[in-house]
């Protein structure tokens, strides 16, 4: 009986807000002793006290400290407990988490993980989720697959949510757009210049378009690619109303 008695003292702990000892009583009944009856809700109310420990914690240092182990504890309970409801709820909250704290390599590994869930999470997780994941390709730089998940976000937006709509083609855009930049310090100018083009073909009202065409043109000069510059120079200027452009 000692899983049930572990996590009685848990419970008893908890409730004259020892929360410390109700998170080690309750630890000792989810994990050392097998799986068992207990197992499962013990995991769970560790999780569940740590937030009541943050909330009643006034020092900020011990609030970051119990932040941080509260985010360990939420994934040992989704690496243990992954067929349990409270599951997904859990770990959608500690990729939250992980992203506040710039971890973004635990992030995308974190949300390739709640996508194999079962069963699936609402639209509105997976947009949360795909939005945080794109957010976090791009801080690493991996611009390609940034894209690709402000696209899969885009596709859960409702279509009546034109702001969100234009924020996330905006960050699409500024993916291509960045990525087009990596190929031309890699001094693939040629394949930046495709890359260029592209965001007047994905995102052709953002705010990136104008940069992306120029920047296009000028690489196509300087490869004397002279047909296709004078193309994209002539649709630039026809767009944006420009008298001249210096091509000096």
């Amino acid at each position: 009986h000692a899983a049930e008695k572990s996590f009685m003292m848990g419970e008893a702990f908890s409730e004259i807000g020892e929360y410390g000892k109700a998170i080690a009583a309750y630890e000792r009944a989810a994990y050392d002793f097998g799986i068992n009856l207990f197992s499962e809700d013990a995991a769970y109310s560790a999780v569940m006290a740590y937030r009541k420990q943050i909330e009643a914690e006034t020092d900020e240092w011990q609030r970051n400290e119990l932040m941080r182990k509260r985010l360990e504890t939420q994934l040992l309970f989704v690496d243990n407990f992954s067929f349990s409801p409270y599951a997904k709820p859990v770990l959608f909250d500690s990729i939250d988490m992980l992203y506040n704290e710039k971890d973004y390599e635990r992030v995308v590994d974190q949300a390739g993980r709640f996508f194999e869930l079962k069963p699936e999470g609402t639209n509105k997780e997976k947009l949360a989720v795909h939005l945080v994941l794109g957010h976090s390709y791009f801080e690493m730089s991996l611009f390609d697959m940034s894209e690709k998940s402000y696209l899969s976000a885009k596709s859960l937006m409702e279509p009546t949510d034109n702001k969100s709509i234009t924020e996330v083609t905006d960050r699409v855009a500024a993916s291509i757009y960045r990525n087009a930049e990596t190929m031309v310090a890699e001094e693939r100018q040629l394949e930046a210049v495709d890359e260029f083009l592209r965001v007047a073909s994905v995102a052709p009202q953002s705010q990136f378009r104008k940069n992306a065409d120029y920047d296009a043109a000028t690489y196509l000069l300087v490869a004397e690619q002279w047909q296709r510059a004078l193309d994209v120079l002539l649709d630039y200027r026809n767009r944006y109303d420009v008298q001249r452009v210096d091509l000096d």
